[in-house]
């Protein structure tokens, strides 16, 4: 039977507490690729919540007497979030097809997921800043896929 290191808390990750221990996990890098690669596709699936999430209330809230879709700043967020998505989406192809490109096409998935998070608390306004609305949950999630996504190119290149 083989102990569990109980390790020593790091405190910097945004979502989960990250241990340091004696015993590292290592992965081949085909591996990490792989990991790279489904980390960044559930990404994507965030993001594309968020802007399906930002489209809805858009169209539902009011400001003025008009919805607040119908607002020039608003549609031009909205059309870049959208743009930002099918760009992850052709990244995360492109690096599934192209093993030298897996971590660099999930890295740029990720960051275009992570600007399409920014654009949805911005689109919601004063309440996309709330721990109801629950926005921010999303995003630590992908800020901490972002990091790492990094440390394993780190190790793997």
């Amino acid at each position: 039977m083989t102990e569990v290191p109980t390790g020593d808390v790091d405190g910097l990750d945004l979502v989960g507490r990250g241990v340091h221990t004696a015993v590292a996990t290592t992965f081949t890098t085909e591996a990490a690729r792989e990991v790279a690669l489904v980390l960044a596709a559930e990404v994507l699936g965030g993001a594309e919540r968020l802007l399906a999430d930002s489209l809805t209330f858009v169209i539902e809230r009011e400001q003025f007497g008009r919805p607040v879709g119908s607002f020039q700043a608003v549609k031009h967020n909205l059309a870049t979030a959208t743009v930002n998505v099918e760009a992850a989406d052709t990244a995360l192809i492109w690096g599934s097809q192209q093993d030298t490109n897996a971590f660099r096409g999930a890295l740029f998935a990720v960051d275009q997921c992570i600007d399409v998070a920014e654009i949805a608390v911005h689109v919601h306004g004063g309440l996309g800043f709330t721990w109801e609305v629950g926005l921010h949950f999303p995003l630590r999630k992908m800020l901490s896929v972002r990091r790492i996504i990094d440390r394993l190119e780190r190790d793997h290149t």
